[in-house]
């Protein structure tokens, strides 16, 4: 993996580590009976759809990285008819 996709991944990851972190506080901070209800599904499914973004990001990236990895066709080598 280049170092410029992995220091994209781990700003991602840390990006997202953050806004969990901040959800998590927010949650909290709900009324008691709000958060009671919440809290379990939460819990659940929170690991879910923070792999879910961790891995677009990865394929966005990694998609990304392949089209400027490919180079365009030597003009000069095509013969026109």
């Amino acid at each position: 993996m280049s170092s410029s996709l992995k220091t994209a991944v781990e700003s991602s990851a840390s990006t997202l580590a953050d806004l969990v972190d901040e959800a998590r506080s927010r949650i909290e901070d709900l009324p008691p009976l709000a958060g009671q209800r919440h809290r379990r599904n939460r819990r659940r499914v929170a690991p879910f759809v923070v792999f879910g973004l961790l891995a677009v990001v990865v394929w966005m990236m990694t998609q990304r990285g392949r089209r400027h990895d490919v180079d365009p066709v030597d003009q000069s080598s095509v013969r026109h008819r």
